[in-house]
């Protein structure tokens, strides 16, 4: 009896020990299966950011052909009687070899009238834009010395210096000392006067900061040669997650893209060109189907008419809001150009110059030293930053982050495989700006810009680029 209980009792605890495997097998599967649910979810949302990255892929754009002519030389909404701009530099050779667009590198100019007239327009256009975003190519930086990708005409092109100064998008060499351009400082100043919201910096310079333009203003997706975090993506490397989510929204959100000095030949980020250009594109169609004619916008008076039913346009209020619209400056031809709602011919400087004046703005100067109010640092230790250890920003305390020379330090982020966050640096030696130096453990020599600690001292930073590596990694 006593052997038939026992017996019973095994068999009773191989029962439980069963159910109790089923549930946990039931458990197993029930996780597995919210994991390929979430799985599913992140293809569905992976495919359909990598079909918004590769729009321009499938949805053509209008050919450019020729010389420039019509609303290829001064837009949708430019005057087409204005005379189109002349030729002033030509060159056979194709702009940008291996990209999507075969276009050649001739070089226009706008008649000066002309010039002032199309500035009047894109000034009226940045005072009705409710989100203005600039979107910056290496050609805003040709003035201060900086080469460019498409100029082919070497000392005869007419937005080239006679001479360049030295360095690679890998190696900035002298390039890391070029000073902002009357462009650069201009962009500056429409942003300090709340009219240029966001700028989208394809360049790696610091040309924009050293000018004077605020960190949290820019979104360098192309990576920098000042941000050790964010170091230059090469064609066939991967932008930051962070700041490609950054550009679809203010793709997203914004109603006046002012594109200079990009070729637009078609990386992922012209989708800021093409995807407002489409939806500016989109508007007007629908705009002329309600109203029942042709649209003609007038941005130099600020107001939207058209040439019939200009009665019932203003009493339904139509006019009042603006349209999305795309405006494009360079002195070549670009594979959008189709697209743009005003399209400018000439240099930069030059352009940004006729709109500050005309905006009643003066070109930021450029940042040579830190305001009095701001503390400066003593020996090199920047105290009292309104960070924790891990480099977050903080409530309740401060950290120190010691940059003497031969100090360690650890990045606290960065774009993996490029460089990794926990990184360990050694501080070297300033530039000729002052700007430090980190050498990292892969060898590499990275730059960290002034304008990094400046912001960090009032906690404008998302995070510290770097904090001091503990006692046992100094010691390691």
């Amino acid at each position: 009896r006593a052997s038939l209980r026992e017996q019973d009792e095994r068999l009773e605890a191989t029962q439980k020990t069963a159910e109790q495997t089923l549930a946990e097998v039931r458990a197993v599967l029930d996780r597995w299966d919210q994991a390929k649910a979430r799985f599913g979810e992140a293809m569905d949302s992976f495919v359909h950011r990598m079909a918004d990255a590769m729009k321009d892929e499938f949805e053509p754009t209008p050919e450019v052909v020729g010389p420039p002519e019509g609303v290829f030389a001064h837009g949708t909404d430019g005057k087409q009687a204005w005379k189109p701009p002349q030729m002033v530099v030509k060159c056979e050779k194709v702009a940008r070899t291996g990209m999507r667009a075969s276009i050649m590198a001739h070089e226009y100019q706008d008649e000066s009238d002309v010039l002032d007239a199309k500035v009047k327009v894109l000034a009226s256009m940045i005072r009705r834009a409710r989100k203005c975003a600039a979107y910056t190519g290496a050609g805003i930086s040709t003035a201060a010395g900086i080469g460019d990708y498409a100029s082919k005409a070497g000392v005869r092109s007419s937005v080239l210096p006679k001479k360049l100064r030295d360095g690679t998008p890998f190696d900035a060499a002298d390039a890391l000392n070029a000073e902002p351009t009357i462009a650069h400082r201009a962009l500056t100043s429409l942003h300090v006067a709340g009219l240029m919201h966001e700028w989208v910096q394809q360049n790696h310079d610091g040309l924009p900061q050293k000018a004077g333009m605020p960190q949290s203003g820019l979104n360098e997706i192309h990576g920098s040669w000042f941000d050790p975090c964010n170091p230059v993506v090469p064609m066939n490397g991967s932008l930051r997650s962070d700041l490609v989510a950054r550009l679809r929204e203010t793709t997203s959100s914004a109603d006046l893209v002012v594109a200079m000095g990009t070729s637009l030949s078609g990386v992922m980020a012209d989708t800021i060109v093409s995807s407002v250009g489409r939806r500016a594109a989109e508007a007007r169609r629908a705009r002329e189907q309600k109203t029942g004619a042709r649209l003609v916008t007038r941005r130099s008076i600020g107001e939207d008419v058209t040439v019939a039913g200009e009665a019932a346009e203003t009493e339904q209020g139509a006019a009042s809001a603006p349209l999305p619209s795309v405006v494009i400056i360079n002195a070549q031809q670009t594979r959008l150009d189709g697209l743009a709602s005003l399209r400018i011919f000439a240099k930069l400087d030059d352009v940004l110059k006729r709109l500050c004046k005309e905006l009643g703005l003066a070109p930021a100067r450029p940042i040579a030293e830190p305001p009095a109010s701001r503390r400066l640092p003593k020996e090199d230790v920047w105290d009292a930053l309104p960070y924790d250890a891990e480099g977050m920003p903080s409530r309740d305390g401060t950290v120190t982050l010691d940059l003497t020379r031969g100090k360690q330090v650890v990045l606290t982020d960065g774009n993996p495989p490029l460089v990794l966050p926990g990184s360990v640096g050694v501080v070297g030696p300033r530039t000729k700006q002052g700007h430090y130096t980190v050498v990292l453990q892969d060898g590499k020599r990275r730059t960290l810009g002034l304008w990094y600690l400046r912001d960090a001292q009032e906690g404008k930073l998302p995070r510290l680029p770097f904090v001091n590596a503990p006692p046992a990694s100094s010691a390691a």
